[in-house]
């Protein structure tokens, strides 16, 4: 009897719930189960009713100036975030939002990447539909995610600005009332009649009220979404049948790095903006907008909306940081390389400081600048000190980012390299030749110059997380920056021969016996010894290999060789892999030649393993996945670091549709460690490190190339222990470990 009430309850009338509890059937408990369950009813329905929206509390003094002005409703509402003076260029984008607003023009609007353009746009939305010039607000950002955190600003914004919920209460009464809950918008109702109001993680609907300060805003909707999303067909039915779509198309930073420097991506995303994105408003009718945007590299998505031969309805307009270089740029070179100076010492910026300071006048004379007031005053002196300073940083990205003319040829990927990041990654607590806990591998590369020879020493993780626990010169430089063209301590010098053939293979072999013979420590006890080390015998092929195999350490080396796998070529995973080689991840080691003595070569996918390294000195420092230094201060490591940008990153698509990272070398350039990084990276994929990630079906993400590959190491060749693990953990053994 019980349960049938509860079923009565929930779905009966009134008469018919009076009949049950009449009956002659139903108990005194009954009965009062009954009271609790219907007042429990009663009182969620009177909570859920929003009755009429409050009008008492709305300041009009202040209201009715920004409801006709955007900039007015930017400062009045929002004065935490517009607290800056504004610059002529973020009054001509307020001026054009306004225009798309109220008179429904398209435009595409570039400003420089930090100036505000995203602040400014998504609060346009919430001005455009509260002052009911628009109904349906579509928000397109680069990605889902990036929409809805977009749309989550937003809400912030209703459920947490005093001054926009008091004076605009009664437009965002439905909203407000939900106190964040989207659990209460299905029954939420004024008077008894449903608001159909929504508060989900992409979409908001105001909801009815029929109240006259509601008129223009009732069921009005913003909704936001990734441009690769479904766009296509965005459209609501009010509760009085009539469809609504989309009648302003706000658009902010649609692309991505990665998408920026792939044109089958741009060209997808350019086709979906002006096909589906200009579509929304439905047959026959045209939709307004504007594009926040900021150029990355040449021809992307945002250069070609900023074309108007290309792209003439978006009607593109340029901002820059810097309108006009100063007369005495030959100040500004000299700052530079006082700036730079102070990087590499760690001295601070005081002595640049003073030099502008000193020179402001002759340093500012015949210049322009996009905004006065954007620079750091406690690290900056005006807002062309600033431009420098990220002009030095990365000239191209300036080029592109800041001044929206993105350089001819510059076309990288998404890896955020910098000298300065990259100085500072650094464990804290390992000490150079200090091994990680978690080390099951160590490799070594050397790359050979005439006087001298660059190595560098990793451990690895069974997870592929790289620690760099040495690297140097031989001879040692007894310095902490310099380059090959000015080395001062040369082979020929150290060892005593005029013969630069001799020198080097008389340094090879005692390198080799120094580091091959060299027991490192783990911070759980343990003693490792290198596993294999690497030599490139680009510098003099013959000569590598005969050291490879004279050494005493021969079982441990192997010449290393790259090969330029271009966009044109034939892919990696078609070379014919021959019977006596041993693949690995676009690596393999090739055995010499019948009747022929050595050791097995290692060959090397350069672009491959270039791009590899870049992605992982991307990653966070505590990634697995990540390459880290040795705890120093930053400035000791700034030479590597700079070996490590020495090349340029630029996506190709082949003659066949093929698309390859491919990494040049500019002239003049010293890249050595960054080679010998490359060649770790391979050479430990080869030690069944996990240097790739698996698939979600548990495949490998590059396909492997050994028929008897063991499954259960992620489709690597099964590897032996080396001689230097085997002979590391016999001295474990003997040492208690």
């Amino acid at each position: 009897m019980e349960l049938d009430l509860l079923r009565l309850l929930g779905s009966s009338s009134d008469a018919d719930v009076m009949d049950a509890l009449n009956s002659p059937e139903m108990s005194s408990y009954e009965r009062r189960l009954d009271g609790v369950l219907r007042r429990g009813k009663t009182q969620t329905r009177e909570s859920q009713n929003i009755c009429i929206p409050p009008t008492d509390g709305i300041n009009w003094d202040r209201r009715k100036p920004a409801e006709d002005s955007l900039q007015v409703f930017l400062e009045t509402y929002f004065p935490e975030i517009f607290f800056m003076k504004w610059s002529e260029d973020h009054l001509r984008m307020i001026r054009r939002l306004e225009r798309a607003v109220i008179q429904g023009e398209l435009s595409a609007f570039a400003m420089s990447r930090g100036a505000g353009k995203t602040a400014i746009i998504i609060r346009a939305a919430e001005w455009a539909i509260l002052t009911g010039r628009r109904n349906y607000v579509a928000i397109v950002a680069a990605t889902q995610t990036r929409a809805q955190s977009l749309l989550k600003s937003i809400k912030t914004e209703i459920l947490h600005n005093e001054r926009l919920r008091q004076d605009f209460a009664p437009e965002l009464w439905c909203l407000t009332s939900l106190g964040n809950r989207a659990s209460l918008s299905a029954g939420q109702h004024a008077e008894g009649e449903l608001t159909g109001v929504e508060w989900n993680v992409d979409h908001i609907n105001f909801g009815y009220i029929d109240h006259p300060m509601r008129t223009k805003v009732n069921n009005a909707v913003l909704v936001a979404f990734g441009i690769t999303g479904d766009i296509r067909g965005e459209q609501t039915t009010t509760p009085f049948g009539e469809i609504r779509r989309p009648d302003l198309l706000l658009v902010d930073d649609p692309q991505t790095k990665t998408s920026a420097g792939s044109k089958m991506q741009v060209q997808k995303r350019y086709e979906t903006l002006l096909g589906d994105a200009l579509g929304l408003a439905g047959p026959g009718k045209s939709i307004a907008g504007l594009a926040a945007i900021t150029v990355i590299y040449k021809n992307d998505l945002s250069d070609r909306l900023l074309d108007r031969e290309a792209s003439p309805v978006w009607q593109g307009d340029r901002c820059k940081m810097v309108y006009q270089w100063p007369d005495r740029e030959d100040l500004w070179d000299e700052y530079q390389a006082i700036y730079e100076n102070e990087l590499r010492s760690e001295r601070g910026h005081e002595v640049s400081l003073n030099f502008i300071a000193d020179n402001y006048d002759d340093m500012h004379r015949g210049s322009e600048v996009g905004w006065e007031a954007r620079y750091d005053p406690e690290k900056e002196l005006s807002a062309l000190h600033c431009a420098y300073n990220l002009k030095i940083r990365d000239e191209g990205a300036f080029a592109a980012e800041y001044q929206n003319e993105p350089m001819e040829g510059r076309n990288e990927l998404a890896f955020e390299l910098n000298v300065v990041d990259l100085m500072s990654r650094t464990v804290a607590g390992l000490q150079r030749d200090e091994l990680p806990e978690d080390c099951e591998v160590m490799t070594a590369a050397v790359d050979v110059q005439g006087n001298a020879l660059y190595y560098m020493v990793c451990a690895w993780s069974s997870a592929g997380r790289c620690n760099i626990v040495d690297y140097g010169t031989f001879p040692d430089q007894k310095r902490m920056y310099f380059s090959k063209t000015d080395i001062q301590r040369t082979l020929k010098d150290v060892v005593g021969t005029d013969e630069e053939d001799a020198a080097i293979a008389a340094g090879l072999h005692a390198l080799a016996g120094y580091l091959l013979s060299k027991e490192y420590e783990t911070g759980d006890g343990r003693f490792m010894m290198i596993d294999k080390m690497a030599v490139d015998s680009a510098w003099n092929t013959e000569l590598i290999r005969r050291f490879c195999r004279e050494s005493e350490h021969k079982s441990r080396l192997h010449p290393g060789r790259g090969m330029y796998i271009g966009c044109n070529s034939r892919k990696w995973q078609k070379l014919k892999v021959e019977k006596r080689e041993k693949p690995g991840i676009h690596c393999k080691l090739v055995p010499p030649g019948n009747r022929q003595r050595g050791r097995a070569e290692l060959l090397i996918d350069t672009n491959f393993w270039k791009t590899w390294a870049a992605d992982r000195l991307s990653t966070t420092i505590t990634s697995t996945r990540a390459i880290v230094l040795f705890a120093d201060k930053p400035a000791s490591h700034r030479m590597i670091a700079e070996h490590w940008v020495s090349e340029t990153p630029s996506r190709k698509e082949g003659k066949s549709g093929d698309i390859v990272t491919e990494w040049e070398q500019p002239k003049h350039v010293d890249n050595e460690w960054w080679d010998t990084l490359v060649y770790n990276g391979a050479l430990a994929s080869t030690l069944s490190v996990k240097t790739h990630e698996a698939t979600k079906d548990g495949r490998r993400t590059t396909r492997p190339s050994r028929d008897d590959a063991d499954p259960t190491s992620g489709g690597l060749p099964v590897q032996k222990k080396s001689a230097a693990q085997r002979m590391s953990e016999r001295r474990n053994r003997a040492r208690g470990n």
